[in-house]
């Protein structure tokens, strides 16, 4: 299965310390390359624009001066041209927006990171640049705020109050280097064109086709890890969750490759974990706590189920045809491998697995070892097969949790 993409977005209070940060050999112990478009004088421009207007809107919360992409790649580029890598995928962006960048490549701490930090201006530098003249005198308090007379910027005694200025008529009050920010670097749509853009220019550039990418889905049937971040006080409960997660994707592939299908566990992730944490969450908050129980069952209900499909496999693969038939069945095991039953064709449940020991499979026809279609949804319907919804009940019931999959073996 493809390796998902990772890319996620940030904004950046502070552009030029951030710049500093990824891009300052003395700060970076693995710092391969770095590239940019522009010097370092637009982003102190973009800096000091960004916080004036933020201030004459007297908003609340943080100035955002730019934004940032990470960008983590395979750990294969690190056998290619850092150099080159870093132009490739800053042009990428370029081109692709007509944004000015600045961006770094290197490893993280332990060596089994490697990705971009590509930082982008929201806002397009002008071509003129603009300056607002004072038609009459203007006055400012302390804050820099504009206020209407010099009365308001005037101690007791009549003095103008440390801090405060007057623009005298004529001169210019404000200077605006860039436009204003861009709409469509806050729509909704901006981070998963991204995604698919990088993910796209990954899979071409890998020299590997078992290394290619793909964006994840928020409506399939994977769960997403977390980031954890720098001293984060739940890192232990975040493992921990992402640990169960990895696991569910895991048991998800195998599913897939043993003849589930996208849409039946699509649903059932619908259904027993989206569905049920937001019932969760409304009734009782956030507790994750809850969340790692239910999805250790889940897990369960998935594994159960793999094992059901496996064992499905098998028995179809040693049944012998009843259609013309003549005289009673071969012992030979030769015989019957070379006259098995095309697939989907069932033979009479004597031969094999659960047939062999005298059960049948929940969910299956005791006579004939086929799953009833009144319970079994066609392939690729999209709904809950009847053997998930049974092992599921069986599970909740129960009362307790899977030892196989108990939170201690999950990490």
């Amino acid at each position: 299965m493809a390796r998902h993409s990772y890319i996620r977005m940030t904004k950046l209070n502070d552009v030029c310390g951030r710049i500093d940060y990824i891009s300052n050999p003395k700060r970076q112990e693995y710092l391969y390359a770095t590239f940019s478009t522009v010097k370092p004088e637009f982003w102190d421009l973009l800096s000091a624009q960004s916080q004036m207007d933020f201030w004459k809107s007297n908003q609340k919360g943080k100035c955002t001066e730019a934004r940032e992409l990470v960008i983590a790649l395979p750990e294969s580029f690190q056998e290619m041209d850092a150099d080159e890598i870093l132009k490739k995928f800053v042009e990428k962006f370029r081109g692709e927006y007509g944004m000015q960048c600045t961006a770094a490549l290197h490893h993280n701490k332990t060596k089994n990171n490697l990705h971009i930090h590509l930082i982008f201006s929201d806002r397009e530098l002008l071509e003129k640049t603009e300056e607002k003249i004072a038609t009459r005198n203007m006055f400012y308090d302390e804050n820099g705020r504009h206020v209407r007379t010099k009365k308001e910027i005037l101690d007791e005694e009549g003095n103008i109050r440390a801090g405060c200025r007057i623009i005298k008529k004529g001169n210019p009050y404000e200077i605006r280097f860039f436009g204003p920010r861009k709409e469509e670097f806050k729509s909704r749509k901006f981070l998963p064109e991204v995604k698919n853009m990088y993910t796209d220019l990954i899979n071409e550039l890998v020299p590997d086709k078992s290394e290619k990418q793909k964006v994840f889905d928020p409506k399939g049937p994977y769960l997403p890890t977390k980031k954890i971040g720098k001293n984060n006080p739940l890192e232990e409960e975040i493992r921990y969750d992402n640990a169960l997660r990895e696991k569910w994707n895991d048991t998800i592939d195998q599913v897939l490759i043993a003849g589930g299908t996208i849409e039946e566990v699509t649903e059932y992730k619908t259904k027993v974990v989206t569905d049920r944490i937001a019932g969760s969450v409304q009734e009782y908050g956030y507790q994750p706590g809850l969340f790692a129980d239910l999805l250790i069952r889940a897990i369960e209900v998935l594994i159960q189920f793999l094992e059901f499909l496996m064992g499905k496999q098998n028995r179809m693969e040693r049944e012998v045809p009843e259609e013309g038939a003549e005289g009673p069945e071969s012992e030979s095991d030769d015989i019957m491998q070379d006259d098995a039953a095309p697939d989907g064709q069932p033979g009479d449940g004597t031969e094999g697995g659960d047939a062999a020991a005298g059960t049948v499979p929940a969910g299956t026809d005791s006579q004939s070892g086929k799953e009833p279609d009144a319970e079994s949804p066609a392939e690729g319907t999209g709904a809950v097969p009847a053997e998930l919804e049974t092992i599921w009940e069986e599970i909740l019931t129960s009362g307790h949790l899977p030892e196989r999959i108990h939170p201690a073996k999950a990490a």
